[in-house]
């Protein structure tokens, strides 16, 4: 659905699958405060949610009308649809992306399944009619330049926000959070857990775990954990961290290729948490080694012991936190996503726009009806 509450005036309009989702919130929604913006929700599940979807889409259709400009989150052919709406109305689209798509539809893992349409040749022709492209690193920028996948690219990096209220704790235990995607949960399961029970033989440890679906053994003595509900409203689910007062976040790596186009956003979770994160010494996070932000270690279990058994030192924790707000507050700013943003609704300020006609409407819903069927039915159904 498309956001309602919205404030009047021209605005950017956002489609997403998930308005709350991290990547959703950490990109646009911390910036609604500050620019003009709206959410179209447009996520079909089923069958069985197909009208609802088509009445969402039709929404955002309508809504569209108003918007100065759209911006595709990530999905830059599953919004088809609303952007042949919004290019038949000369609205400008921009498509957002934080992931190299085109390198991880080559790769053995679930995420190459919904990568599949991302061939060079069909992100090109795809992009053509499109104003810009807003790319979540420079590594990622530099690609689509180098690839001509579009000419105009600009780096749109993630966007910091107010801390949640964090719980003050009186006891000695080392509270370790993890708080990853379901991609992290295999490297986490495979050398972090061992290297925190390892630790919690030394001392007191409360682990803090999001999001892990098997069983983790806490057998070892000094070692209690704590399940946290997996909570895809990334605000909420970052509160509900936040209120167990965690010393440091765990944040392994699984071996992929789109590592070296992420970004480094978990700052922005440790530096909500009042953590310290520990990361696998990979792309992005290997290209913070200088900046004192964080611990990095190989993926080996006794590696990770002894960062876990460095970063324990709370006065260093201290020093590192401090370090972690300055590197947010000058790279997460906000400040470069406003003006392009900004200037999206200032480059449409009284243009004319081509309206829809009825024909059109006609047109664009049985194209909304035979889109949701190819998204939704199973493959052997097409």
């Amino acid at each position: 659905m498309h956001d309602k509450h919205a404030a009047p005036g021209p605005y950017v309009m956002v489609a997403t699958v998930a308005k709350n989702d991290a990547t959703t919130t950490l990109f646009f929604g911390n910036l609604k405060t500050l620019v003009p913006i709206q959410f179209a929700e447009l996520a079909p599940r089923s069958l069985r949610h197909l009208f609802g979807a088509l009445r969402a889409e039709i929404g955002a259709a309508s809504a569209l009308t108003s918007a100065a400009a759209l911006v595709v989150n990530r999905g830059l052919f599953e919004f088809s649809n609303l952007i042949g709406i919004g290019l038949a109305q000369g609205i400008p689209c921009y498509y957002f992306v934080d992931d190299n798509f085109m390198v991880l539809r080559e790769e053995d893992h679930a995420d190459a399944r919904h990568a599949r349409a991302y061939t060079a040749a069909n992100v090109r022709r795809a992009l053509a009619p499109f104003a810009g492209v807003l790319c979540a690193t420079e590594s990622l920028r530099e690609y689509f330049l180098e690839h001509r996948l579009h000419r105009s690219v600009v780096h749109y990096p993630p966007v910091s926000f107010a801390s949640p209220a964090r719980a003050a704790t009186t006891d000695n235990r080392l509270r370790i959070g993890f708080f990853g995607g379901a991609h992290r949960r295999e490297p986490f399961a495979r050398v972090v857990f061992p290297a925190i029970r390892r630790l919690a033989e030394e001392r007191q440890v409360m682990l803090f775990a999001a999001g892990i679906e098997g069983e983790l053994n806490s057998d070892a003595p000094g070692l209690t954990v704590v399940r946290v509900s997996y909570n895809r409203d990334y605000a909420a689910a970052l509160d509900a961290m936040a209120r167990h007062d965690i010393d440091i976040l765990v944040h392994p790596s699984s071996d992929t290729a789109n590592n070296a186009y992420k970004n480094p956003h978990v700052l922005i979770n440790a530096r909500a948490l009042g953590a310290v994160p520990v990361f696998s010494d990979a792309p992005p996070y290997a290209a913070l080694a200088g900046e004192g932000v964080c611990a990095l270690t190989p993926n080996t279990e006794g590696d990770w012991l002894k960062a876990l058994t460095a970063i324990s030192n709370s006065g260093l924790r201290a020093q590192i936190s401090a370090r972690i707000e300055e590197y947010c507050d000058q790279h997460f700013s906000g400040a470069v996503n406003v003006r392009y943003l900004a200037d999206m609704i200032r480059l449409q300020d009284g243009v004319q726009r081509n309206r829809p006609s009825p024909l059109l409407s006609l047109r664009v819903g049985g194209g909304l009806v035979a889109e949701l069927a190819r998204r939704i039915l199973p493959q052997g159904s097409r």
